[in-house]
């Protein structure tokens, strides 16, 4: 599928027929639409043919119910009608949903699907193991992609999904992914979706479902809420972007209704109206945002990472696929978007740059990802091991990649709720330089940092091993044999006040294993990092393995800020900002290869886009602004507004934007008066009356959703 050129797509969730279009124009709420088509063929090619001559990129709604295929959308229309209708749209069709919210099957509650209780999915059937489970749900949706082509509408597919099971969906055939934003955590989803979307070169986007999961109320916390959104998936680094409903009018089952020209909705349309007036002035560079660091999703991981609390779906299968420590793993996720107390004595150095990933952006991907991209892999799920992955993974580390995982991570059992049966019978020597030769007492214990890893960045809170255990849980130790001489022992079990080194090392907890170019971090403990005796542990590893691979351009920042940083191909990365407490101002600072800037302020859900070149920081007062240029010598698309500018390099800096000369010490800002440069096609949307809403008479406010 052919990306559409300057993406992101703003747009929104619109009626049937052309009237709808007409009035989608009217409102400049953006560049594509989520409609439904009209039952008539010659209606239906008339509507593709408007969006086609306006430039109105179109996806379409599900024609036919989930499972069932009884027809929910363009009764009318028959396959070769559809087929019709798309090509009738020519570049401008994007493509259709199918397969919505298929991970429902993972994720809802389980009276949801048993005996298809909300006349949708049925629950899976009862599966051994993990494997099993996957395989199933797989030939599932292969399946109903096949009618779907088949049958339906041969065109591209898109899943509307709100869990993190888009890479099954690839592996099934979809052609494209859609996530249903807010009902699930947006940083693990908007995550998940684009470490998919990456692997595969997928176009990807957002559907915001703010009528239903925006919150109990429209009230002030929900508005804000809605502009969080909006400016999270644009950073998050969406193709396209649309509410599914909730911005025509506000209806919701046994809430207050907002009418079309409330003060509510026109202040909801007025924020989607600002996301497209951005998107036409600022140009969000194609590479996406930087993410040195991915958690790979495990090869078979079952958690869909919302709601339900068992795994691939086996509600009828016995509580062993209840969700167990190996998928409370995922809680660790958040670990990465917190900054840690102050209080901890593991926070150290400088400064504290936690509460964001390294560049403000983590992946998570599957397991046929390119994983050359990444310099840092984490595994904190389930994950069943076999040789295909094995194999790759020793590769990804050769080749100068960074892996942590844990024993659990090699499991092979035949039974879910089996005991860790490990990979190649324990002999891990290719990979992490050890083998494992049985169990250890179980039992609660202490775990002490005791070395310093060779590679000096990773900084772990080591201490003299004869101290106390700075962290203490109940623990499933491994006896291992080391295989590899060079081996480095980091972390060991040891509880005893007056341990020596000598009886430590006989208790390896963590192992780093240099391999090829990169590293290998093992835990050597049967528990997973979800379980409750290794959380601290885990967190304190994450952490600091995470805090290695920060990059020459970081943001400080409190955890309810958001950021990414997008290299724009001419030597200058683009910083978006997103202040996520919709009550409070915020700051942040800037570092620049050691060198910290001054505070940037942020609004309580305020959105900023500053650009790092040259050694020059450059912080535009208003986000509708975009710089060309090179050596400092600047021009920018922008009304006339002020322009900070900040030297962060060691030596005196001479700099010039829209002709405005500034010379900058070393530390220095300076505040320039930027003139106006507008170049023709971007005035409509620097005019100061873009915003405003024209009053019109919306006859039909409905939406597919």
């Amino acid at each position: 599928m052919k990306k559409p050129s300057s993406l992101p797509l703003v747009g929104a969730s619109m009626g049937i027929g052309i009237e709808p279009l007409r009035d989608f124009l009217r409102l400049k709420l953006g560049r594509i639409v989520l409609i439904q088509l009209p039952g008539d063929r010659e209606l239906a090619l008339q509507v593709m043919r408007f969006c086609r001559e306006n430039r109105i990129y179109v996806m379409l709604a599900e024609v036919v119910h989930r499972h069932n295929h009884e027809r929910w959308h363009a009764a009318g229309l028959s396959k070769a009608d559809l087929e019709e209708a798309a090509a009738e749209a020519g570049a401008y069709f994007v493509g259709r949903y199918a397969v919505g919210e298929a991970g429902g099957m993972l994720y809802w509650p389980k009276s949801y699907v048993i005996d298809e209780g909300v006349h949708a999915y049925p629950s899976l059937p009862p599966c051994r193991n993990e494997k099993e489970a996957h395989d199933a749900y797989i030939a599932y949706l292969e399946g109903q992609l096949a009618f779907e082509r088949g049958e339906i509408c041969d065109c591209p597919l898109f899943d509307v999904e709100s869990s993190i099971a888009f890479a099954c969906h690839a592996e099934a055939g979809i052609d494209g992914l859609c996530l249903e934003m807010l009902p699930g955590d947006p940083r693990l989803t908007l995550a998940a979706i684009r470490g998919t979307a990456r692997s595969r070169g997928m176009l990807w986007g957002v559907h915001i479902a703010m009528l239903w999961y925006g919150g109990f109320a429209l009230d002030e916390l929900w508005l804000r809420r809605w502009r969080i959104s909006l400016y999270l998936a644009y950073l998050s680094g969406a193709d396209f972007i649309y509410p599914e409903s909730g911005h025509l009018e506000y209806a919701a089952p046994g809430a207050q209704k907002f009418a079309f020209d409330s003060p509510e909705m026109l202040r909801t349309r007025r924020e989607l109206r600002r996301l497209h007036q951005l998107s036409q002035v600022h140009a969000r560079p194609a590479a996406g945002p930087l993410a040195p660091a991915a958690v790979l999703l495990g090869n078979c991981d079952g958690h869909p990472g919302i709601w339900n609390p068992y795994a691939w779906g086996q509600y009828e299968n016995g509580e062993a696929w209840e969700t167990s420590d190996a998928e409370r793993g995922w809680e660790l996720f958040d670990t990465v978007f917190r900054r840690e107390d102050i209080f901890h004595e593991t926070v150290k150095g400088d400064r504290d740059h936690s509460g964001n990933p390294p560049c403000g952006q983590i992946d998570v991907v599957p397991p046929e990802a390119d994983l050359s991209r990444y310099k840092l892999l984490l595994l904190i799920g389930y994950n069943r091991m076999d040789d295909v992955l094995y194999e790759k993974l020793a590769a990804y580390a050769e080749n100068g990649g960074h892996l942590v995982l844990w024993l659990s991570h090699f499991d092979t059992a035949e039974n879910r709720g089996d005991p860790v049966k490990l990979y190649r019978n324990g002999d891990l020597s290719r990979l992490c330089g050890l083998r494992v030769t049985g169990r250890d007492r179980e039992d609660v214990t202490g775990m002490k940092f005791i070395r310093e890893s060779s590679f000096p960045e990773y900084d772990f809170p080591v201490r003299p091993v004869g101290r106390d255990p700075y962290c203490l849980g109940h623990s499933v130790p491994a006896a291992v044999e080391i295989t590899d001489p060079g081996l480095r022992i980091l972390a060991v079990y040891s509880g005893d006040h007056g341990d020596t080194m000598e009886n430590a090392l006989k208790h390896p907890l963590l192992t780093e294993r240099r391999l090829g170019k990169g590293a290998v971090f093992t835990v050597t403990s049967f528990s997973p990092p979800g379980a409750s005796g290794m959380r601290k542990f885990a967190e304190i590893l994450l952490r600091t393995a995470l805090a290695a691979h920060l990059t020459e351009l970081e943001v400080i920042s409190p955890d309810t800020v958001r950021w990414a940083a997008y290299p724009d191909g001419d030597g200058r990365q683009v910083l978006y900002v997103l202040n996520c407490d919709p009550d409070l101002p915020q700051s942040i600072r800037v570092q620049y290869r050691g060198r910290l800037s001054q505070t940037v302020p942020l609004e309580p859900a305020g959105f900023r886009i500053l650009y790092a070149a040259s050694g020059i920081l450059l912080i535009p007062s208003d986000p509708l602004f975009e710089l060309h240029g090179a050596d400092g010598r600047w021009q920018a698309d922008t009304a006339a507004q002020n322009l900070d500018l900040e030297n962060l390099s060691s030596g005196p800096r001479t700099c010039s934007v829209n002709g405005v000369e500034a010379a900058l010490a070393p530390g220095e800002r300076k505040t320039i008066a930027c003139p106006a440069r507008i170049p023709g096609e971007k005035a409509p949307f620097l005019d100061p009356g873009f915003l405003e809403e024209p009053v019109i008479e919306m006859k039909d406010p409905s939406t597919p959703y």
